[in-house]
């Protein structure tokens, strides 16, 4: 097995392979997922086009302006690390990936934020439009071949964004960001307040709403990231002042933004337990993930000092720094 041995040989985190993709203007991605067999899946967006290995993505030329950014979804093979597929998602404005996650079937799930208009499948004339200029977000759901297998839509009058996407053994996939305003996500209309408000939610394999719900707090509240394990989703993010996420309000500094991390029940979205992690300037918890040994690690970034597990943690400097934080599931 090549990369077992490359393992074996390479423990030190040195470079095993590095390949490049692009066009002749610019690409941003903006997610990545690896699934169990190794096969890379990247989205975000670009201008004009992008090749991947001989295969070809491109702006509809019908909207006449290169200069726009549209979705792009990248799959590589685990082993050859040579592109599977790339294919575009194009519309009347700025668009972009921001999330995707995939399983061992190389089905992926991508989550999508557009303005104005989007074009889903351009054969059956099907679109999706905002009616305004605030954005909107959807999932899209590729088989192996990059073919389209369902896509839904969300939104409101205010701004949508999907940051955190993860997927389970039966295929449901699990979103986390934020809403402002009111939206739907396939459910009950979530009414927020003036600021971004926390959004998660759940999805059959089929795309079918299983759930959706919205915490709420005093000022900007979103999250950063989701990682699904065994019956809970583990969600990372930041709020600013107080933020109340089922019996628990957490409380920042006045004027302040503190991380926070949760576990949420995979059936409901419910609270199981909430962590808020801060000091008196700005904080924020950009990534969550299972480690092997169980823990919960949060990485992100504080400012100023803070408390981790009892002992006070001093700021070495006056700008931002990182943290690592491991916490027990339970």
């Amino acid at each position: 097995n090549v990369l077992e041995t490359a393992r074996e040989i390479v423990p030190e985190g040195n470079q095993l392979w590095a390949k490049r993709w692009g066009g002749i203007y610019g690409q941003t991605p903006r997610g990545v997922s690896v699934n169990v067999g190794g096969d890379i899946f990247i989205t975000g967006s670009f201008s004009g086009q992008i090749e991947a290995d001989g295969l070809v993505a491109t702006n509809d030329p019908e909207e006449g302006d290169y200069s726009l950014e549209e979705i792009f979804v990248l799959a590589i093979d685990g082993s050859t690390h040579e592109a599977l597929w790339v294919r575009s998602f194009t519309g009347s404005y700025n668009d972009v990936g921001t999330a995707v996650v995939a399983d061992q079937v190389r089905h992926a799930v991508v989550a999508v934020s557009y303005h104005h208009t989007l074009t889903i499948d351009k054969d059956s004339g099907w679109v999706w439009d905002t009616g305004s200029d605030e954005f909107d977000v959807g999932l899209v759901r590729l088989d192996e071949q990059g073919n389209l297998i369902w896509a839904q839509s969300f939104g409101g009058p205010g701004n949508e964004e999907i940051i955190g996407l993860g997927m389970d053994a039966l295929g449901r996939t699990y979103i986390a960001g934020l809403f402002s305003d009111t939206a739907s996500f396939g459910g009950d209309q979530l009414v927020g307040t003036d600021g971004y408000e926390l959004l998660i939610a759940g999805y059959e394999d089929d795309g079918a709403h299983l759930w959706s719900v919205g915490y709420l707090g005093a000022g900007h509240d979103l999250a950063m990231d989701l990682e699904v394990a065994d019956d809970g989703l583990y969600v990372s993010g930041w709020f600013r002042d107080q933020l109340a996420i089922g019996d628990t309000v957490l409380q920042a500094a006045p004027n302040t933004y503190d991380a926070f991390v949760g576990r949420f029940s995979a059936a409901d979205g419910s609270p199981v337990w909430v962590q808020g992690v801060g000091s008196d300037d700005e904080d924020q918890g950009s990534g969550v993930a299972i480690g092997g040994d169980g823990g919960v690690y949060l990485g992100g970034h504080i400012k100023g000092d803070v408390t981790f597990a009892g002992d006070l943690q001093l700021a070495p400097g006056a700008g931002l720094d990182a943290f690592v934080l491991r916490i027990d599931q339970d």
